[in-house]
């Protein structure tokens, strides 16, 4: 069923999102939907719904005290900004300086918490606990577009329609998150969260709470990254589970999830912050895993976009631009054909990671710092290039985009195909080592 229901928003976002009829009737269902899970859940199991106060994570801590472990203090940086080539004449792309404050990391325990799989809320003390960055008066989540919350924005309040909790348990590390499934968000906001609790000796036998509805390889990323021998307990999506003590790590990057409204316009801008400490303790942890085969990576990598990607836009021309990568000494990789060990060794020792914009360019974290970072993209307007600008930056790697035409200006435009120039790519790839 799964598999179907992802086919089906891949076949959505390719060729119907493009069309006003098909986004209203994905609205209009949606509403319905929701409507009649929202009573089925009030007939059936009324007293299992409850209103909570939407609290954000550092708030909670200051109103409730709990046991607090610091981990490393709040920072204020200031990144270089990336390099574009191929932008049209006039365009208006990302430049300057980009200054984040990133907050600071700790470790809090929540007594008397639920947690639910597929959400980024802890439900304790009568609050919906949310993480600093995530902004619930603004965003909508997976859980809310599936009727299983509903927001009041102007009481600060969140009522849950999630049912009772199949398990208890009487302590736990929490690793879920509401967009765990996507792999850039999994390494950038649930990964380091795992690298920041090793360092704490006080939970070396805590199990683990993760995501069961994940792909395979951000679970066995999991052992892999885990320097200590945590049972790992599997929450499926939308399940609650109770625990008696909860430990709970603040954001370490965070990125909105994006849901495609009816309008059909591209998202405002929106800054992200990335924590350099527990980016660089991910990386460390990485790096010093025991992986095989044995041996160094290539220098140069380009990660290729398999025809099984979820991911809808792509290279109108993939094939001239693979041959011209070939041809400046890359290595071309599948990503979505290799088991996440096999990803890490092959970054472990890149100079130069390129690839079309997507989920994969986050294995730049497990490459040096200082390495070249070439994105591949389409241009439009109003287009967000904080993710990857931050994300490289805080790394210390310099980024080049290049930017192509899009295709058609018809679909969502960060689904849209597009074609980059062979010209302008080879003369980038022959300025830089």
């Amino acid at each position: 069923m799964g598999k179907i229901v992802s086919n089906g928003l891949r076949i959505y976002r390719k060729y119907l999102a493009q069309y006003f009829v098909f986004r209203l009737g994905r609205e209009i269902a949606l509403a319905g939907y929701r409507a009649l899970f929202r009573l089925g859940c009030r007939l059936r199991r009324g007293d299992t719904i409850a209103t909570y106060r939407l609290v954000a994570f550092s708030e909670f801590q200051r109103r409730s005290h709990p046991k607090t472990v610091p981990v490393a203090p709040a920072e204020h940086l200031v990144l270089p900004p990336p390099q574009f080539i191929g932008a049209p004449q006039g365009a208006h792309v990302l430049s300057g300086s980009i200054a984040i404050d990133v907050p600071e990391a700790r470790i809090i325990e929540i007594a008397d918490a639920m947690v639910v799989g597929g959400t980024s809320f802890v439900l304790a003390q009568g609050c919906a606990i949310h993480p600093d960055l995530l902004a619930p008066k603004t965003e909508e989540s997976p859980a809310e577009i599936r009727g299983f919350i509903k927001l009041d924005s102007a009481r600060e309040r969140m009522t849950s329609y999630f049912g009772a909790a199949a398990r208890t348990l009487p302590r736990a590390i929490n690793l879920l998150g509401q967009s765990a499934g996507n792999y850039a968000h999994w390494m950038t906001e649930i990964a380091p969260r795992l690298a920041i609790l090793d360092a704490s000796p006080d939970y070396d036998d805590w199990p683990l709470l993760v995501d069961g509805w994940i792909h395979r390889n951000m679970r066995d990323a999991v052992a892999i990254l885990s320097r200590k021998a945590r049972p790992m307990i599997l929450v499926e999506r939308w399940q609650p589970v109770n625990v008696g003590v909860l430990a709970d790590v603040s954001a370490t990057g965070y990125e909105p999830y994006i849901p495609h409204k009816l309008s059909n316009k591209p998202h405002p801008a929106y800054k992200n912050c990335f924590s350099r400490f527990a980016l660089d303790s991910l990386r460390t942890v990485a790096r010093g895993a025991d992986l095989s085969p044995e041996g160094a990576g290539p220098e140069k990598i380009y990660l290729h976009r398999g025809a099984g990607s979820t991911n809808a836009r792509g290279l109108s021309n993939v094939a001239e631009i693979e041959r011209i990568m070939v041809e400046n000494g890359f290595h071309l990789v599948d990503p979505g054909r290799l088991g996440f060990a096999e990803q890490v060794r092959l970054c472990r020792n890149a100079r130069v990671i390129a690839a079309p914009v997507g989920a994969s360019l986050a294995n730049m974290i497990f490459a040096p710092s200082g390495a070249l970072i070439v994105a591949l993209k389409p241009y439009y307007e109003q287009s967000n290039d904080y993710y990857y600008a931050v994300l490289s930056g805080v790394l210390g790697h310099h980024l080049l985009f290049v930017l192509g035409q899009p295709s058609s200006q018809r679909a969502h435009p960060i689904h849209n195909a597009y074609h980059i120039d062979p010209g302008t790519l080879s003369e980038a790839l022959k300025a830089r080592p």
